[in-house]
């Protein structure tokens, strides 16, 4: 596919004999080994569709290639076709559009440990290592008969409630579960089992190969999953000869501990089922291998430079015996967090070290281009999507007769001659759309088609809902505090509430300026209120309390709770509970400095906190709440609320 046409775009320096290559095989098919498939669609996820769509026609079509191994000319199959992405999210794109377009599939990607067969051989392995792990036995439940969890979880907490052992829930007896049963027979063999022994034992002993079978009627699927099964036990496998290289020994929950271990350095890697599949991988891990037929995305993303990362550079010519003479790192961080558009990253990559590194990422690519498009033996595929733009990474070859952008059956070198060229413009198909068979029952927790709001557990009095009441009295006690513009108010509501706290603790403690300063700088509003009149409006609410309720006792700071009908917990606090011969006095302070005739409104506000607190309190004690009220000690003023009428 290299020819004098391109070759300076891959090698510059270098003239058209050093870099064309020659053919010297023999053709003995006629089907064009060039072609270029538009992929039409919104986004990437129906550009994967239609690039499985457009494998799936183009394997029934019968494209002869020549078999490696015969030379022979044959009908392709899945098996000989490669797809490369540039990004290993890119790769699980394609993957599963081709598992929902039925094509068979195969990658080079971690996840093995995170894949339901997986999850359920381990929680069996980890509760035959250890009889306690209950949430081992939850996912054996949950996967190996797809049980919902709302079924589990209330069977064992029944079985809680009947005061029975945590770990042996469903473990043996008429209600066990045949496979945390056996799980528990095994157990006697674990200590004499080495890891490898151990994995291998819980998936044949319990037939993990027949149940994963039966959650997807899929033959394709079924395959994977037992190989990924297969999988598992090379990995314990793994395990045991790393222990030995490392003279170390090799427990059961030393394997179990490693499998999380690969899985958070993502080398946990999918198995590839020994089934004729299209192979997915990055352009980068398609490096020294071969197939067929080749198909090459992603080709119009930007190039990125390294110029905003680290990078080793030389100022000299290597030194095989001083290989770090004159070799530093370069590290120039991004400022800018989320922002892309900045001026100055404009001005550094125009500067000659912003060139340079712009060079040697165009030049990288290049060669990592030339890795992908020799990779074909016989034909290579252009996968572009319909709008394009100018496809940056492709338009370093300065070809752009590559990717033409009409329908045509040959396309016309720089030289004048022609290759034939099969065009063609795919869409993702209306079935492709789901899977025939939904893989619903194989999630561990499925989501509702509609969700059921569930009530907090802890209810605060403080943000309920306004209550019937009714205005009885309403009361100024002093004058008003003058405030600052701009003050923080809900410090503003702690430091009165802290103030108030600290006078009527104590009745005969003298709450003076001093104090009150000192409270107000805790809060940051040292020169914001004058301490004097806090204090003035501290005493004034004082004798007011003393006149009113003069045989009362007080209590500051209250805290109460109590189980409201719903069964949620309701939890407040108290500002200034008074105890009267014949009940309770509740008074909430509110630092809301709002005006004379806006009282009734505030303290209407605060119906339902009340109503909370006299029902708690009627409720704990057994005797009524005689009044309740908000006090305002920043606006001077008291209003008396009856709540419930």
């Amino acid at each position: 596919m290299v020819n004098a046409a391109f070759s300076d775009a891959f090698s510059p320096g270098l003239s058209h004999e050093e870099v064309t290559l020659r053919p010297v095989r023999k053709e003995h098919v006629q089907d064009p080994a060039f072609a270029v498939w538009t992929l039409n669609g919104k986004n990437a996820e129906e550009r994967a569709a239609a690039l499985a769509e457009g494998i799936k026609v183009f394997i029934a079509s019968g494209y002869q290639i020549v078999d490696p191994s015969t030379e022979s000319p044959r009908t392709a199959h899945y098996g000989d076709v490669a797809v490369l992405c540039k990004t290993n999210d890119r790769v699980q794109m394609v993957a599963q559009a081709l598992r929902a377009a039925s094509v068979p599939w195969a990658t080079q990607q971690s996840g093995l440990l995170s894949t339901p067969e997986a999850v359920l051989a381990l929680a069996c392995l980890r509760r035959l290592n250890d009889p306690r792990d209950t949430v081992a036995s939850a996912e054996i439940l949950s996967l190996a008969d797809c049980e919902e969890p709302e079924a589990w979880l209330a069977d064992r907490l029944q079985y809680l409630e009947r005061d029975g052992d945590n770990a042996r829930w469903r473990d043996g007896g008429k209600d066990g579960h045949p496979l945390l049963t056996r799980i528990a027979q095994l157990r006697a063999q674990a200590p004499l089992l080495s890891p490898y022994a151990a994995m291998e034992l819980v998936i044949t002993q319990c037939d993990l190969a027949g149940r994963v079978l039966r959650w997807r009627r899929d033959e394709l699927v079924a395959r994977v999953r037992l190989a990924n099964l297969e999988a598992l036990r090379t990995m314990a496998r793994s395990y045991e000869e790393t222990c030995v290289a490392r003279r170390e020994p090799a427990t059961l929950s030393g394997l179990i501990l490693w499998f999380g271990e690969q899985a958070q350095s993502k080398l946990d890697i999918l198995a590839e089922p020994p089934i004729e599949a299209v192979k997915v991988m990055t352009h980068h891990g398609a490096k020294g291998l071969e197939w067929p037929i080749v198909i090459l995305l992603d080709l119009e993303k930007d190039i990125q430079d390294r110029l905003w990362s680290v990078s080793a550079r030389s100022d000299t010519s290597f030194d095989v015996e001083a290989p770090l003479t004159d070799r530093w790192i370069r590290y120039w961080p991004w400022p800018f967090g989320a922002q892309k558009k900045v001026d100055l990253a404009e001005v550094m990559a125009e500067s000659p070290e912003g060139i340079r590194m712009q060079a040697e990422a165009i030049d990288e690519a290049k060669r990592l281009l030339y890795v992908s498009m020799t990779r074909a033996r016989d034909c290579l595929v252009f996968g572009l999507p319909a709008k394009r733009g100018s496809c940056e990474w492709l338009g370093t070859l300065n070809a752009p007769w590559l990717a033409p952008e009409a329908a045509t059956d040959s396309i016309l070198l720089p030289d004048g001659s022609k290759i034939p060229c099969q065009f063609r413009s795919l869409q993702a198909s209306s079935a492709m759309a789901a899977p025939t068979e939904s893989d619903i029952a194989l999630r561990w927790f499925p989501v509702p088609d509609s969700r059921t709001e569930r009530l907090p557990a802890i209810f605060v009095a403080s943000v309920s809902a306004p209550q019937p009441c009714r205005i009885t009295e309403t009361l100024s006690l002093g004058e008003r505090i003058k405030l600052k513009t701009g003050i923080d108010m809900t410090a503003l509501g702690n430091a009165v509430h802290a103030s108030m706290a600290t006078a009527f603790t104590d009745p005969n403690a003298m709450f003076d300026e001093a104090r009150a300063a000192r409270i107000l700088d805790g809060f940051g509003l040292a020169s914001t209120i004058d301490p004097t009149e806090l204090v003035r409006q501290i005493r004034a609410i004082e004798t007011w309390v003393g006149a009113r309720w003069p045989d009362c006792r007080r209590h500051t700071e209250i805290p109460i709770e109590s189980i409201l009908p719903n069964g949620q917990i309701m939890q407040g606090r108290i500002d200034l509970l008074l105890e009267v011969p014949d009940g309770w006095v509740v008074l909430d302070h509110k630092a809301n400095p709002a005006p004379s005739d806006r009282w009734g409104e505030v303290a209407a506000e605060h119906s339902g906190q009340l109503t909370h607190y006299a029902d708690a309190l009627v409720r704990a004690t057994g005797r009524s709440v005689t009044e309740t009220w908000i006090v305002l000690p920043v606006a001077a003023g008291a209003v008396q609320i009856s709540i419930g009428t």
